[in-house]
């Protein structure tokens, strides 16, 4: 049999890199957080109420429609297209800045999705393909954007802060996978996929036998994750309370 080809010599001076494999293969630890449908939840900022349409009814008795029926919508030539959707809500309150009282949006409760079935210069008629509720003119359209079920985590050194500056309609107080509306003073903290520290601020205290004024440390109580971003605020979700958080 022929003898082994004999092993490559190592240069002189240079030692075997053990890891040398390690970087020629790009590693990744991308991290997807799957997103609870939460059907009847949204917020819209003022400018998305103002280019929204409207429900106008129909031409019979029972205005009301829902899942199945044709309403008609002022979206006309120009605002859509046969066989676009668009998601209908209705307004529940306005929202406000808890500390600088600027007005924010408005929380709205989604209805349904309604699609396009003919087309007119000022309006058209629509067929509501899905509803959670019965739809009634005055309720309000905008085109409709399928909301991915997983989103990406984005990790950023740049350091975010913010609050918790509102939650669902009609809730005080809110724990594990609930959504809160928060708003993050930077750019990267508006970005879909952050993952954010729920904390309760460190302040001045008086000793109770020295009565000095003494400083206690921040107070954190849950993580939140960056759902949808906004100009101006965000939706997140709450990924871990460990106690009931709050506005502010």
């Amino acid at each position: 049999a022929p003898a082994p080809a004999p092993a490559p010599a190592q240069p002189k001076g240079e030692e075997t890199d053990p890891f040398a494999s390690l970087d020629s293969v790009e590693v990744t630890s991308e991290v997807k957080v799957t997103v609870p449908v939460v059907q009847g939840l949204s917020f819209v900022t003022d400018e998305q109420l103002k280019a929204s349409g409207a429900v106008m009814g129909n031409h019979e008795e029972n205005v009301w429609v829902a899942q199945g029926q044709r309403t008609i919508l002022s979206v006309g030539e120009g605002q859509g297209h046969v066989g676009d959707a668009f998601t209908v809500f209705r307004v529940r309150r306005s929202l406000y800045h808890p500390v600088t009282g600027e007005k924010l949006g408005y929380m709205v409760q989604v209805l349904g999705k309604a699609e396009i079935t003919q087309l007119y210069p000022e309006t058209s008629w629509a067929r509501i393909i899905e509803s959670w509720a019965e739809i009634q003119p005055g309720d309000r359209v905008m085109p409709f954007v399928q909301e991915p079920a997983a989103i990406t985590e984005v990790r950023s050194g740049e350091e975010v802060k913010g609050s918790i500056v509102a939650f669902q309609p009609y809730r005080q107080r809110v724990g594990d996978n609930d959504f809160v509306i928060i708003d993050p003073a930077t750019k990267q903290g508006r970005v879909g996929g952050r993952r954010l520290v729920a904390y309760r601020p460190a302040k001045e205290v008086r000793d109770p036998l020295t009565h000095n004024p003494l400083m206690v440390p921040d107070d954190v109580i849950g993580d939140l994750f960056v759902v949808k971003a906004g100009d101006t605020t965000s939706l997140a979700l709450v990924m871990r309370a460990e106690r009931e958080l709050h506005v502010g």
